[in-house]
C-alpha cells in the first residue's frame, strides 16, 4: 500500500478533473508542485487556515469519488497481478530468458496504461 501523500497524489491525478478549479488547482500545487500551505496561501491571497480547509475538504471528495468508483484500488489490483505474472515467468522462464523477454513484458503492460 502506497502512503497517504502518494495515494492523494494519485486519486488527484484520477480523479482531479470532478474538483472545482480551486480545489484542484489548491492540490495540484501541494502534491505536484511540493509547495507548502503558506506558499499557497501566499501565491492565492487567502489564509493558510483557508488553504487547509479547502485541502481537507478537497481530499475528502476524492476519498468518496475513490469509494463509489474505486479506480485506484482497481488500478493497485493490476499491478499486483501483473507483478505476479512476472514472477512466475521468472521462475518458469530461468534468469536469462526472462531478462530477454522483460521488455515484451513491459510493452504489453504499457497497452493497459
Amino acid at each position: 500500500m502506497i502512503d497517504e501523500f502518494a495515494r492523494n497524489g494519485s486519486l488527484l491525478e484520477l480523479y482531479g478533473g470532478l474538483l472545482t478549479e480551486k480545489q484542484r488547482e489548491i492540490l495540484e500545487l501541494y502534491y505536484i508542485e511540493n509547495w507548502s500551505l503558506a506558499e499557497i496561501a501566499e501565491y492565492l491571497k487567502i489564509s493558510r487556515q483557508g488553504v487547509y480547509d479547502i485541502l481537507q475538504r478537497a481530499i475528502r471528495q476524492l476519498n468518496i469519488f475513490e469509494e463509489k468508483l474505486g479506480l485506484l484500488r482497481k488500478n493497485e489490483q493490476k499491478i499486483a497481478r501483473y507483478n505476479n505474472i512476472l514472477m512466475k515467468m521468472q521462475e518458469l522462464l530461468g534468469e536469462d530468458n526472462y531478462k530477454l523477454l522483460l521488455p515484451y513484458f513491459e510493452e504489453i503492460k504499457n497497452l493497459f496504461d
